[in-house]
């Protein structure tokens, strides 16, 4: 191993117990993502084109919460540049993540500040973004919601794009991939907390031949999105089920009132009687929010 590689993962290493000491002493709000893994869990670092590492990967501002940090690492062999933006995104029914027109900043745009707005790292080098939330005095009750989107700045490339010489009128073209994450930032006035909730359970065969969990978590009963990790089972004859799968980091982000899915169950088609239980689980706390069982037919 070189030096150089050496003195990476060293700091790796640090980066990892610097978040867990962070998260231990509240300095960091808690924490997608798609699914499975974009409230309230410290998530994983999140890479950015391979290279970077951002934690974490949601901010929850609450009453109580004015102020939080993003920890950013450069993983890889080069400099790279980082760029902070806001960009606007709202929700399907399958919980995908669309961008969508922003005809000026939103309310949670307006209240939340970060600094510095464009970061270059050097690599194995980490630095944080500030996070700032100010409240104006008429503030509603509610979640409002921002995204803040981190993109890797591309470099400029003096290397001339080459013409065919057969071809002198031709036109070439040089794409260059520009990399990017969104992390959501959520501020929440008052208590208006939604219920999470199992709709329309079925079990169906895919074209593969695997059987197939669908249903819709709901969000009722208030103006909050919901965030967990959605968990199956395969309820035994014993004291103890059996987890066939888990997908984590799942919300329902207002005004969606519910998010569609169909879970795959395994290779292969799972037998008929076989009861399956499905559990909305708390991402860091591990207690149940909302399950439902079904009877494979």
């Amino acid at each position: 191993m070189s030096s150089r590689t050496g003195t990476l993962h060293l700091l790796t290493r640090t980066f990892f117990l610097a978040l867990a000491l962070c998260l231990g002493s509240g300095l960091l709000a808690q924490a997608p993502a798609p699914a499975p893994a974009a409230a309230a869990a410290p998530a994983l670092p999140r890479p950015v084109g391979g290279d970077l590492l951002v934690a974490p990967t949601r901010l929850v501002f609450d009453a109580k919460l004015r102020s939080a940090q993003l920890t950013l690492l450069n993983t890889g062999s080069a400099p790279a540049t980082y760029r902070l933006t806001y960009i606007r995104m709202e929700m399907n029914e399958k919980g995908e993540l669309k961008e969508i027109a922003s005809d000026g900043p939103s309310v949670a745009e307006d209240m939340v500040r970060y600094a510095p707005q464009q970061i270059t790292l050097e690599p194995g080098v980490q630095q944080t973004v500030r996070i700032l939330v100010r409240r104006p005095a008429d503030l509603q009750d509610g979640e409002y919601r921002a995204h803040l989107l981190i993109r890797a700045v591309p470099k400029e490339d003096p290397t001339p794009v080459e013409v065919d010489p057969k071809e002198p009128n031709g036109v070439a073209i040089k794409l260059t991939p520009v990399y990017g994450v969104s992390i959501p930032v959520i501020v929440r006035q008052g208590d208006t907390p939604s219920t999470p909730v199992f709709a329309g359970l079925q079990v169906a065969q895919g074209s593969d031949g695997r059987t197939l969990l669908k249903f819709a978590l709901q969000r009722q009963g208030g103006k909050e999105s919901v965030f967990g990790n959605v968990q199956i089972s395969q309820v035994g004859t014993g004291a103890k089920d059996v987890k066939m799968t888990e997908w984590r980091g799942i919300a329902v982000y207002p005004p969606l009132p519910e998010r569609l899915m169909e879970i795959p169950l395994g290779p292969l088609k799972v037998p008929a009687g076989t009861t399956l239980r499905v559990a909305f689980v708390h991402p860091e706390k591990g207690n149940v929010m909302a399950e439902s069982q079904i009877v494979v037919q």
